[in-house]
């Protein structure tokens, strides 16, 4: 057992020398890249962030190729064992994280009802009372983002449908009077597309922070770098 594990580590920090030879290049340019990044996002990522740098990466280095990968259940034991170059994700799991990091943009939770709703305006109480519609990400049973918070006031949710994704939770409250919490951006694409509606959230917490995390031995990366700060720029902007 002990040769196995040797060996997989051996193998391990050999694809690590490796992959962290590329900082070694001088002259960098960026139409000059021609390899794969794997970058972990979640599709609300996609939609608001990655999506509007691609007009960039598609004109300044067309033959680099981006690998966007939903999270998966063990997403910080993939991004441990260094087949991630690039994890997107929300601050309070970001924490865990003992590699290079930085904020990406912020948002505000926000509650979206269908359009055929009576409801208008929401109190504590009516928001516990309805049933809700929950986005979870990642690994079954974490926590969403919202219920990082709600404990403190002293009741559950009653959550009657959960999805891994963001684009379709306004399609299953469509015709209900079901409701889902959800980022801000994201909702008020959603509005655009679908007949819905936003309503103030009841409850008062704290800004999502979006993150994105790469493993230390890219840090000096030219060509890793250049592809962070494209998002950086990008995220700045929104």
């Amino acid at each position: 057992m002990w040769e196995l594990n040797s060996s997989f580590w051996v193998s391990f920090l050999l694809l690590m020398q490796a992959r962290a030879t590329i900082a070694l290049r001088p002259n960098f340019s960026p139409g000059e890249i021609s390899r794969s990044f794997s970058v972990v996002a979640s599709d609300y990522l996609v939609g608001i962030l990655i999506s509007q740098a691609m007009p960039i990466f598609a004109r300044e280095s067309p033959g680099m190729h981006l690998e966007i990968i939903r999270p998966p259940h063990d997403v910080m034991g993939v991004f441990d064992r260094g087949e991630i170059d690039l994890l997107c994700i929300p601050k309070q799991y970001s924490e865990k994280i003992q590699h290079p990091q930085v904020e990406l943009f912020y948002d505000h939770q926000v509650c979206l009802v269908s359009e055929a709703s009576d409801i208008t305006e929401l109190t504590m109480e009516q928001y516990l009372d309805l049933d809700h519609v929950s986005i979870r990400i990642g690994e079954r049973g974490s926590t969403t983002y919202e219920e990082w918070f709600l404990p403190r006031y002293g009741r559950q949710r009653n959550i009657v449908c959960t999805v891994d994704h963001f684009n379709s939770a306004a399609k299953l409250i469509m015709g209900t009077d079901r409701i889902v919490t959800l980022h801000g951006r994201i909702a008020r694409e959603m509005v655009k597309l679908f007949p819905v509606r936003i309503v103030a959230a009841p409850f008062d917490i704290q800004p999502l922070v979006e993150v994105m995390a790469w493993p230390r031995y890219l840090n000096e990366d030219p060509e890793h770098e250049w592809v962070r700060n494209i998002l950086q720029s990008v995220a700045k902007s929104l």
